[in-house]
C-alpha cells in the first residue's frame, strides 16, 4: 500500500542562506554561541578583527581568485 504524502512547503529564505552574504561582525558576536565560544577560546573581538582585516582583499579584487592565489 502506497503512502500520499502531503505537498512540500516552499523552502524558507533564511537571512544569510546565500553565499557571500554575512552578517556583520557586531551582529555575529551578538549571538550568544559564538560569545561562549570565543569565551571558552580565550579570543577578543579586537584580535578577531584584526585577523579579517589582514584577509580582506583590495575592492577591486574582491571575489576574484588567481591562479596560485589559493
Amino acid at each position: 500500500m502506497s503512502r500520499i504524502l502531503p505537498p512540500r512547503s516552499p523552502p524558507r529564505r533564511l537571512p544569510y542562506a546565500e553565499p557571500g552574504i554575512e552578517p556583520p561582525f557586531e551582529e555575529a558576536r551578538s549571538d550568544p554561541v559564538v560569545c561562549a565560544v570565543m569565551a571558552r577560546d580565550g579570543v577578543t573581538a579586537a584580535e578577531v578583527r584584526r585577523i579579517v582585516a589582514g584577509l580582506r582583499l583590495p575592492p577591486r579584487t574582491a571575489g576574484r581568485c588567481r591562479p596560485g592565489q589559493l
